[in-house]
Order: C-alpha cells, then structure tokens, then sequence
C-alpha cells in the first residue's frame, strides 16, 4: 500500500474595522488659566474593533505634528503669547482610521494683578485689639483669586499678623490683636490671579494706636 496524506485548509478571519476611534483632550487637567506656555495634555481616547496605535497635535486646527505611539498625557508647547489658547488632537486605531478632531481651551496669562489700593479707614484708633482695612485689585486676563494680607509697625512688616487668605474678600476686620499704644500699624495686601501669579504688595498709609480713653 502507497503512502497517504491529508492536507487540512485553515480558514483565515479578517476583521474589518470602519470605525473611528473617539477620544478627548483636557489642558493641564482642565485648568481654566495657566502661566506658563509648556502644558501637559491629558488624553483619553477608546476603539472597540482595532485598538489605538496613535495620535497627532495642532495649535490651528491646520499644521498638525507627525503622528506618534498613543499616550494618555503628552507635555505641549502652546502658540506664543497671552490669551485664549486652543490645542487640537486626533487619534488612529491601528486599522488607520482617524478620528475627528477633540480640542481643548485654556488662557494664557502672564501679567501679575494690578498692585493693591488698600485703605485702613482713619488715621489713629483707642483699639488695642481691633484693626480694619478695604482693598481693590484687578486683573484683566485672569481675574483674581486669592488675597493675602498681614499687618505690621511698617509698610512691608508683618511682626503684627503673618500673612492671612481673605479669599476674594475686599475687606477684613482683624481682632484679637496686640496693639501698642504710640506706634503705628500697617496693612500690606497682596492678589493673585486665575493663573496663579501674585501681584506687587500694597500697602496702607498706617494707623497710630493711642491711649485708651478713661
């Protein structure tokens, strides 16, 4: 008897994948300002048939980045200059279908606030334990988030009260303090911004603490 052989075919499945993959983009994680122009992306993208294999950039929406290996966060140089800033981002499954285009938007704001216009109301005062005193600021990009102040025997000196948030107060009444009769006591304030950035201290004209009334 001869010699004999099966042959056995094996079926090969191709999957065919048309969809796109879908994905999402947030600046410094959904930061709303920021100071700096160097920026971290946090990505997230999904493809059900294929998987992702990767991705590309644009500060325009039109000169996009060569295409690189899918990350989910990727450092970013956004365009120059102050403002509103928009990055644009795209990703590929590894069937090479591109998705639509995700974007993110965040201002840049590299100016400090405006210095501190502070007021300690009335040039003398009998209270050895109460001060009080109103401020303005501004800033044009950012707005403002924070005020500090501290008080102290000369404009800059804070040997009276450390610096202390007031949050987005414009004024404060500070007790439970230990004022000397004859010296003069002075608030200092100092703002910042949405992007995090501090202003130049400004300070009152200074209240003389006198004596007690019998």
């Amino acid at each position: 008897a001869g010699n004999s052989e099966t042959v056995k075919s094996a079926e090969s499945v191709i999957k065919i994948d048309t969809a796109s993959p879908s994905g999402s983009i947030k600046i410094n994680n959904d930061a709303s300002y920021t100071a700096q122009s160097d920026a971290i992306l946090i990505l997230s993208a999904s493809d059900s048939s294929s998987g992702l294999s990767g991705m590309m950039f644009s500060n325009d929406n039109s000169n996009w980045s060569s295409a690189e290996t899918y990350s989910t966060a990727k450092t970013w140089s956004l365009s120059f200059g102050s403002g509103k800033k928009t990055v644009y981002v795209k990703f590929k499954d590894t069937a090479g279908n591109w998705s639509s285009v995700y974007s993110d938007t965040i201002t840049v704001d590299t100016s400090v606030p405006e210095k501190p216009k502070v007021k300690d109301g009335k040039e003398h005062t009998r209270s050895h334990n109460k001060l009080s005193a109103s401020w303005s600021s501004s800033d044009q990009e950012s707005g403002i988030s924070e005020y500090q102040y501290s008080i102290g025997t000369a404009k800059g000196k804070t040997n009276a009260l450390d610096w202390t948030s007031a949050g987005t107060n414009t004024s404060v009444i500070v007790p439970s303090l230990k004022l000397k009769t004859g010296k003069e006591y002075y608030f200092n304030v100092k703002a910042k911004n949405g992007a995090g950035q501090w202003s130049k201290g400004g300070h009152s004209n200074g209240i003389e603490v006198k004596k007690k009334n019998k």
